[in-house]
Parts: structure tokens; C-alpha cells; sequence
């Protein structure tokens, strides 16, 4: 379908969920010479290894994702992890990013096993974790997978259970809202972007709500933020050519819905993350 799209003339395409279609889509659009916003694909090798003039990352990704909380959870004593991991590019790199930083602190993971894009039952890999007598259950999940994840690990008590803990990363609102806060209570995680972060963000969020019935994920703050990046860019070049925008995006200082950023020349959106924690019931 993107290669219909750049063969059709379209100047840009934006979003991109799952990294492995991100990283088809961004190799793709490099040789069309077409200009790829990736705002929900994660892997951090989207700047690194597969980094393109004309691509640029504007979601949180795996080292972000793992560096924000990771850490945090480590010096309070979560020494011990297994991972639970999605078996695509995404849980790769985040597993991978979340080990350096958890070694780095101290810690060290004693196991870890994968599921395929879609699993549903997750008990074998739950009584798996369990058994392991880590401190930290790392999820490396999204989605309906992690919300699953999270109530079967509950059904099995293990954050009643007091010895061990659950450990998100990709975590949005719809999720936490799915899972309600006795499940999802006190989940840490780190994000790019809250509804609720200031008041440009609040701005805008109302006028979504206003259309969608719903407050915006960090995603769709991407999606906007993004795409009216592209937009200004292309006022500021005097063109629709793929270089001469992409430059000036580099170039531009980001408005992240009132959070400052720039692009860097491998086209890492650099931002400041917030590290949240989901509030008990008694608390909210």
C-alpha cells in the first residue's frame, strides 16, 4: 500500500503502528524519495541503523521507553526481572534497551520468554515468570496484549502477592482505562505526551474531545504535532520538495503541544518525557 501511495505522488505518510510495518514503510518511502513520520512505531533503530534523510521518529522509543522508568524501579529495589515480550522488532529493541539500562543500575534478568503478535492466553508464560522468583515482571507489551497480560496477572495474584511487581513501558490511557485502576494501579511508565500536561495541551485535547468523545492518546498528540510540523515546513521551504522540507523540519524548533523539541539530523524528535504513575481507587 505505500509503495501504491509514493508511486501515486503523495508527499508524506504518517503514524505507522508496529515497527516492523514502520521500518517496511520508512525503507519503502527512502527510495521513493517520500517524506515518513513514524509517531507509533517504537524501535530505536528507526534513527540508528535504518535512519533516513527523510524520516523522522516523533514517538517515544525503546530507549526512552526503557530509560524513563526502568531505572527508577531498579534503585527502589526491583534487582531481579523476567520479561514477558512480544516476539516482533518492537519487543526486541525494548527488551533490549530496558536489559543495558536495568545492568547498568545493578539489576540483572534472570529470564524472559516471547509470544506471537495476537496471543491471547498468556498463562504458561505467567506461571513461567512466576516461578522464577524475580522482583520484576517487565511486560513488554501493547495493546489488548498487555492489557490481557495484566488481568490474567491478576487472576494469578501476583501483585497482591507482594514479592513481585508488574513493569509496563508502552502504556496509553485507552489501556489504563480498560484495565481500571484496581488493575492498573501504581503501573509506572514514561510518556512524551498527557493530555493533561499544561495548558496548551489541555487546549487542544478539549477541542478533540469535542469531536472524538474521548481525550487524545499520546499517539494521536504525535499524529498532530507531526503533521503540523510537516505543514510549517513546507511554508518555510517554499516547497513540496522532500529535501528541502525534511531540512527544514530539522532546522524548525518543535511546538510539542506546548513542550519544546527540535529533530536531530538522524531524525530523533528530542523532547522531554514525564515519568507517570497510575493512581489507586481510593486515590482518584
Amino acid at each position: 500500500l505505500a509503495r501504491q501511495w509514493c508511486d501515486s505522488g503523495i508527499d508524506a505518510i504518517v503514524d505507522l503502528p508496529v515497527s516492523s510495518v514502520a521500518g517496511a514503510v520508512q525503507f519503502v518511502a527512502k527510495q521513493a524519495n517520500t517524506t515518513v513520520m513514524i509517531t507509533s512505531g517504537a524501535a530505536s533503530e528507526f534513527t540508528s541503523k535504518t535512519c533516513s534523510l527523510n524520516s523522522t521518529h516523533w514517538a517515544d522509543d525503546t530507549h526512552a521507553l526503557a530509560a524513563s522508568s526502568t531505572a527508577e524501579i531498579v534503585k527502589s529495589g526491583g534487582k531481579s526481572w523476567f520479561f514477558i515480550t512480544a516476539d516482533y522488532s518492537f519487543g526486541t529493541a525494548l527488551q533490549r534497551d530496558a536489559t543495558e539500562v536495568i545492568q547498568q543500575n545493578g539489576g540483572k534478568v534472570i529470564g524472559s520468554v516471547r509470544f506471537p503478535l495476537g496471543a491471547a492466553d498468556f498463562a504458561s508464560l505467567i506461571l513461567q515468570a512466576q516461578g522464577s522468583g524475580a522482583q520484576v515482571i517487565g511486560l513488554v507489551a501493547v495493546g489488548n496484549e498487555l492489557v490481557n497480560l495484566v488481568k490474567q496477572a491478576g487472576e494469578f495474584g501476583i501483585a497482591k502477592g507482594g514479592t513481585q511487581q508488574l513493569a509496563g513501558f508502552l502504556i496509553y490511557i485507552t489501556e489504563v482505562h480498560a484495565l481500571g485502576l484496581e488493575n492498573a494501579q501504581g503501573f509506572t511508565f514514561g510518556s512524551g505526551f498527557y493530555w493533561d500536561q499544561n495548558a496548551a495541551a489541555r487546549e487542544w485535547s478539549q477541542r478533540f474531545f469535542a469531536e472524538q468523545k474521548a481525550m487524545p492518546t499520546r499517539v494521536q498528540g504525535a499524529v498532530f504535532t507531526s503533521t503540523r510540523h510537516f505543514l510549517k515546513a513546507i511554508n518555510q521551504a517554499g516547497s513540496r520538495d522532500t529535501a528541502a522540507v525534511n531540512k527544514a523540519m530539522r532546522a524548525m524548533p518543535v511546538d510539542y503541544l506546548g513542550r519544546p523539541g527540535s529533530v536531530r539530523a538522524d531524525g530523533r524528535v528530542l523532547y522531554d518525557l514525564s515519568v507517570y504513575r497510575v493512581k489507586s481507587p481510593a486515590q482518584s
